[in-house]
């Protein structure tokens, strides 16, 4: 019994259930798997970002059509709390000051307190 022949094939990927390299197919493979490991990052960043987008058009609405409870939570989300909404607005693609100029330009603040003079009916 001598050394293997260099030139024999394999047994073929059917039986085994795996792929089996021959000749030129390894860059062709490599460059498949890098394309759909691309697509699939992709895909699922694309998804976040929807995600986030949905975050802060929810917030939004609240703000500017939702009950005075709501509108108060939602404004305390989009201009008190730094952080969080920075990184909501990163996840979602916007720059967050940015996004706090737009906001002012077609709303405005809801008032923390009603004046006291509103409270009583005269």
């Amino acid at each position: 019994m001598g050394a293997p022949d260099a030139s024999a094939q394999f047994v073929g990927p059917e039986a085994t259930g795996s792929r089996i390299l021959h000749g030129g197919n390894m860059g062709n493979m490599t460059a498949q798997v890098s394309s759909e490991m691309h697509n699939a990052v992709t895909e699922e960043l694309i998804s976040a970002r929807r995600l986030w987008t949905a975050v802060l058009l929810n917030a939004v609405e609240d703000w500017r059509n939702g009950t005075l409870r709501a509108r108060r939570e939602a404004q305390t989300f989009l201009f008190d709390n730094d952080e969080d909404f920075a990184m909501v607005c990163n996840n979602a693609g916007s720059d967050f000051g940015d996004f706090r100029v737009r906001l002012l330009k077609i709303g405005r603040r809801v008032e923390e307190r009603v004046p006291l003079s509103l409270c009583f009916a005269t």
